[in-house]
């Protein structure tokens, strides 16, 4: 026979266990409306990835200082917004407004293909989406084989 001490750590084991299997279920059926809503940029994220980046790496202290300055005022400034149809990057008073869709799901990865909104000969780009939790996700844009990653937290 069990201990009460082990029954009640086998059942938090099986509640676990049941939570995060009910949760990643839950979280590869999103919604594309889940991400409706304005985004910002997580700065503290944001300026870890530059750091961990090669140019940020080789390049002198006094430049360093610079690139950083530089990535948090752009960073505190950002918004992107996702409706039905539409994403819109602003920073400050520039607004660009895209046309986005969802093309392929797995799991809590996504890619999307956006094209500027009313230019019918604009280039239509591809990226990828990841699900942190249902308030913070990451743009990922390939680029010569690297993955470049923004991460967003929903405001609210």
């Amino acid at each position: 026979m069990l201990s009460l001490g082990r029954t009640l750590c086998a059942l938090a084991l099986c509640a676990t266990a049941v939570l995060a299997l009910g949760t990643a279920a839950f979280a590869g059926d999103r919604a594309d409306s889940a991400l409706h809503g304005t985004w910002k940029v997580d700065v503290d994220k944001a300026m870890a990835a530059l750091k961990d980046g090669e140019d940020y790496k080789k390049a002198p202290d006094d430049e360093k200082k610079m690139m950083e300055d530089f990535m948090k005022g752009i960073f505190a400034l950002m918004e992107i917004t996702f409706t039905a149809t539409e994403l819109t990057t602003s920073l400050e008073e520039n607004k660009q407004a895209h046309e986005w869709k969802v093309t392929k799901r797995d799991g809590n990865r996504w890619t999307i293909e956006t094209k500027e909104k009313g230019k019918p000969d604009a280039k239509t780009d591809s990226g990828g989406l990841e699900w942190v939790d249902d308030d913070h996700i990451v743009l990922i844009e390939s680029k010569e084989g690297k993955e470049e990653k923004l991460y967003l937290v929903r405001q609210k």
